[in-house]
């Protein structure tokens, strides 16, 4: 039997994501089956298993996927020119989700199910721990082009780091369920507070 490229195993873990993906966006986390996610791939059971044990490991994937998906966008925008403020990070989050196709809701939809299921409680945990240390990086750069020494921009960061966190709940939680959100309002509010 043939081997399977990397390549090629690496467009069939994605086919499932993107299946996956389509699924809860649709139906929710709870109401989709694997059967649902298979049916969605185009692939056979034994396929789908042969990348994932079981559809918690396909929605942890997922949410990394989406989360680590939008904090890449921030951090390659940082990287390609200035240092992004923090509306602009937010905003390049923003952005991200809406060019992968990633519905408003589903990040709601993980943090809905992580209050009540403690296996899945892991994922927002995870994705947060790792949002933490890339914002914090961010952050200090933003603050370093404002003047400040290496030292009080990483200090500032940290603190500053637990608001951020906080701002881009709120950004992607307004936009999921307030049709009438005024994604530029809110970034603008952004910029006056850290400047304050």
């Amino acid at each position: 039997m043939p081997k399977i490229s990397e390549a090629k195993r690496a467009q069939r873990r994605d086919q499932i994501l993107d299946a996956a993906l389509q699924c809860f966006s649709e139906r929710g986390f709870q109401a989709t089956s694997m059967a649902d996610i298979i049916s969605a791939s185009g692939l056979s059971a034994g396929a789908i298993y042969l990348y994932f044990p079981g559809k918690w490991d396909i929605a942890r994937a997922v949410a990394h996927r989406v989360a680590y998906g939008s904090l890449g966008a921030a951090a390659a925008a940082d990287r390609a020119g200035a240092p992004l403020s923090p509306a602009e990070m937010i905003r390049a989050i923003g952005q991200r989700q809406e060019r992968d196709g990633v519905p408003a809701s589903l990040p709601v939809q993980i943090w809905g199910e992580a209050a009540t299921d403690p296996e899945f409680r892991k994922i927002p945990a995870e994705v947060f721990a790792t949002l933490s240390g890339e914002f914090q990086e961010l952050l200090a750069g933003w603050f370093s082009a404002q003047g400040e020494t290496a030292a009080d921009a990483h200090r500032r960061a940290e603190e500053v780091m637990p608001i951020m966190l906080a701002l881009v709940q709120g950004y992607l939680l307004q936009r999921a369920l307030l049709p009438e959100f005024d994604d530029e309002a809110f970034l603008t509010a952004v910029e006056r507070m850290i400047a304050a």
